[in-house]
């Protein structure tokens, strides 16, 4: 899947595209999937039905989203390689709703090493309510080897629950 914000027109396109093997007893899948769109006026999820190889979507928004999300809630099982870029991802990791969108935000984030994604990993860290998900971000920043990452996974040391503690000890454990 890629997303694309187009300026000029004021709308977000999804384009999906299914890359399994095809043949006589494996056809393309018919599914009803969800993008949710957050933008300053809010939320919205919109309802597609994703049912050839390659489709495109266009959705009018008033702004830039400050985040999008591919199958909010992973409702559809599917192995999704989606790449909205940093700033929606910094936004989706700090403001979504879904624990299953914070979690692909941190998980994306780990890809691109960068300062600005050690430190929004680090921020979210320190600030992230559950535990499920503080486990995962802790993750994302051993991956990073960074020293700066070092300093942040030493700081969520002081995580409340023992299973994120365990976590991020466990990402100490990379460096």
């Amino acid at each position: 899947a890629s997303y694309e914000w187009v300026d000029d027109k004021k709308q977000a396109k999804l384009t999906l595209k299914q890359s399994q093997h095809k043949d006589k007893e494996t056809p393309l899948f018919k599914l009803p999937l969800q993008f949710k769109v957050v933008t300053g006026d809010g939320e919205v999820v919109h309802e597609l039905l994703f049912e050839t190889e390659d489709q495109t979507f266009w959705f009018n928004c008033s702004e830039k989203p400050k985040f999008v999300s591919l199958n909010p809630e992973n409702t559809v099982l599917a192995d999704w390689k989606f790449e909205p870029g940093r700033d929606s991802l910094i936004h989706q990791l700090t403001f979504d709703t879904d624990v299953m969108g914070r979690v692909f935000a941190a998980h994306a984030l780990a890809k691109d090493h960068s300062r600005t994604s050690v430190e929004a990993l680090g921020e979210a860290l320190l600030r992230e309510k559950f535990w499920g998900v503080q486990c995962e971000i802790a993750a994302s920043l051993g991956q990073f080897g960074s020293a700066r990452a070092l300093e942040l996974l030493i700081a969520g040391t002081g995580a409340k629950h023992p299973k994120a503690r365990k976590s991020v000890v466990k990402a100490l454990g990379k460096f």
